[in-house]
């Protein structure tokens, strides 16, 4: 069996969506997400709902609780782990699943990193390296690992979609350019690293040890992106505004509040909620999924101030390894969403 490791935030749901459009993935498919006691029916996480009615086995856990953890890791081969955003303690979550994993006998463990793991200077990316050196210096030798380091991801920019709308401006903090990389280019890769094992449940060495990078196909400014965004809504009053950190911080915080974003999340929950894996396009691109975090929010300013100080987002051409297929291009995902770039008028 695979686990995938919280479902219940947006790395975690993409994944596990993509793998249930498969029919044949299904029965080899477990789930988990952080249980909340003053949540039990999950009705914050509709999307949970729609795994259990496709008899995706999936269950809420206590990640620090041994006992949950042997529990959930019964009969998996592999194990799909991402950092979570929600939790205060994510580093000792992780780990505790790596080691229960250990012990339980999984064979091969898929750890989703960040592009800035070997940044020391901001916490929320030193953590995916943290993880990533615990993975690396305390896995057992007959344990598998793989690791893949994600650049920023196209479909956050639904986060800014909203704020769009409203001031015909998208405002980011962004000196240089970045590397976009496709949410559905990760799941593909992901699920490629799935299918490759050998008939006795054993990891193909082929990526065992492996460090991928997965970025987009070009570099992006923020000028360059607001001229596709006025390519394909029409509207050429659109503007690119270079803004501090502080100012993305509170526009991030203030999404929470704003009733334009809070009816979109509702309107799209709603979907979520009754979603039956059973359309040729992925529902999961091209949502919002949820109000940014503290610590999501936290995570995308020490990206952005890593850009600036690093120049670390570089195009690089390591997807064809995994899925032989060239990245996706932003324009592609402009093109999607057009509508949800365009401005109120």
């Amino acid at each position: 069996m695979i686990l995938i490791t919280f479902a219940d935030e947006y790395l975690g749901y993409c994944l596990a969506s993509h793998l249930a459009h498969s029919p044949a993935f299904r029965p080899q498919l477990r789930l988990t997400y952080r249980h909340s006691s003053s949540d039990n029916n999950n009705t914050n996480k509709p999307w949970l709902r729609s795994f259990k009615t496709q008899a995706i086995d999936i269950s809420g856990i206590d990640y620090l609780n041994n006992d949950h953890l042997s529990k959930s890791m019964r009969n998996v081969d592999q194990l799909i782990l991402t950092l979570p955003h929600h939790a205060t303690n994510r580093l000792e979550h992780c780990k505790q699943v790596c080691d229960v994993a250990v012990r339980s006998g999984v064979r091969s463990i898929l750890f989703l990193s960040h592009v800035g793991a070997g940044s020391r200077h901001h916490p929320t990316l030193h953590d995916y390296g943290l993880m990533e050196e615990y993975i690396v210096t305390t896995l057992p030798d007959d344990v598998h690992w793989t690791i893949v380091r994600l650049d920023w991801v196209q479909q956050y920019l639904h986060l800014w979609s909203t704020l769009v709308e409203q001031t015909k401006t998208l405002r980011l903090p962004l000196e240089g350019s970045i590397c976009a990389v496709d949410i559905t280019d990760v799941c593909r890769a992901v699920q490629a690293w799935a299918n490759d094992t050998e008939v006795d449940g054993n990891s193909s060495e082929r990526h065992a040890g492996q460090i991928y990078t997965l970025t987009g196909a070009e570099p992006l400014t923020g000028d360059k992106m607001v001229d596709m965004m006025r390519e394909v809504t029409g509207f050429e009053g659109l503007r690119f505004q270079q803004v501090r950190l502080m100012d993305l911080d509170y526009d991030l915080r203030e999404l929470a509040h704003d009733v334009w974003f809070d009816e979109r999340l509702k309107r799209e929950r709603s979907i979520m909620y009754q979603h039956a894996f059973d359309h040729t396009s992925y529902l999961y691109k091209d949502i919002v999924f949820e109000a940014p975090s503290r610590n999501q929010i936290q995570s995308f300013l020490d990206y952005f101030d890593w850009v600036k100080k690093t120049s670390g987002s570089i195009a690089v051409d390591e997807l064809r390894l995994l899925i032989d297929q060239k990245p996706k291009s932003i324009q592609e995902f402009f093109v999607e969403n057009a509508n949800s770039f365009k401005p109120r008028v």
